[in-house]
C-alpha cells in the first residue's frame, strides 16, 4: 500500500487536539474525519481559543481532505475559500511531509509528522504582509 494511501485510511475517525498559536494563544478541541467517499473525508474541528489577553472564544474550521494519486489534497470548506485547494500533503517517508501554500501574499509553510495509527502533528509556518505567526497542532486519537 502506498504511503499516502495508508495514512489517509488512518486519519479517519474522531482526534483530541492541542494547539499552540504564538503569537496568539492555544486551543483546545477536538476533530473528526467522517467518510464521503472511499477517498474523500469531511475533517471538521471545534474547540475553545484562549488568546494571549486571556479572552476566550470558540473556533471552528473545516476542510476536505481528497485521497488523489498519490498524493492527499486538502480543500477549504467553510469562509470564503470554500472549494479551494489550501495545499496537498506530498508523503515523503511515510512518516513526515512538507507543503506550501501562498495566501494573497502570505506564505504558509506546513510541516507533517505522522506517528499513525494514534497521533500527528501539524505546524504551519505563516509570513507575510499580513500575518506572522507559527501554529503547532498536535492531535491525538480520542478514544
Amino acid at each position: 500500500m502506498d504511503s499516502a494511501r495508508k495514512i489517509f485510511q488512518n486519519l479517519w475517525g474522531k482526534w483530541d487536539i492541542k494547539r499552540t498559536v504564538e503569537p496568539g494563544g492555544s486551543f483546545i478541541g477536538n476533530a473528526v474525519f467522517q467518510t464521503i467517499s472511499d477517498s474523500e473525508y469531511l475533517y471538521t474541528e471545534r474547540g475553545d481559543m484562549t488568546l494571549d489577553n486571556g479572552e476566550n472564544v470558540e473556533a471552528y474550521r473545516s476542510y476536505i481532505y481528497k485521497l488523489e494519486d498519490d498524493v492527499i489534497a486538502v480543500y477549504f470548506n467553510d469562509g470564503e475559500s470554500k472549494g479551494q485547494l489550501f495545499h496537498k500533503i506530498n508523503v515523503n517517508d511515510g512518516q513526515t511531509a512538507e507543503t506550501e501554500h501562498l495566501c494573497k501574499d502570505d506564505l504558509y509553510k506546513t510541516v507533517y509528522e505522522f506517528d499513525l495509527p494514534q497521533k500527528f502533528a501539524v505546524k504551519h509556518t505563516v509570513k507575510g504582509p499580513n500575518k506572522d505567526y507559527v501554529s503547532r497542532s498536535v492531535m491525538t486519537r480520542a478514544d
